[in-house]
């Protein structure tokens, strides 16, 4: 669900950056790359982003991000 997909000329991929989990109840990030843009390959270390810990306001779910390239980092909001 959700899927933000970004061309990252460096590598000659797309980045996919989507939320999963249970049916209906995504709650973690995942990741993915294609060469080109069909046949993706999963992250193998999915999920890449999950929800935090007790008492912080991601406790439950993280969903629905957005990435941004600057220099050699990725910020997701």
């Amino acid at each position: 669900m959700r899927p933000h997909v970004m061309w990252d000329e460096r590598t000659k991929l797309f980045r996919i950056w989507y939320s999963g989990g249970e049916q209906y109840e995504p709650d973690a990030i995942g990741y993915g790359t294609s060469p080109d843009g069909v046949h993706w390959t999963k992250h193998p270390s999915n999920p890449v982003f999950g929800p935090g810990t007790e008492k912080v306001f991601d406790q439950a779910r993280v969903t629905g991000c957005q990435v941004l390239r600057r220099g050699g980092w990725h910020y997701m909001f």
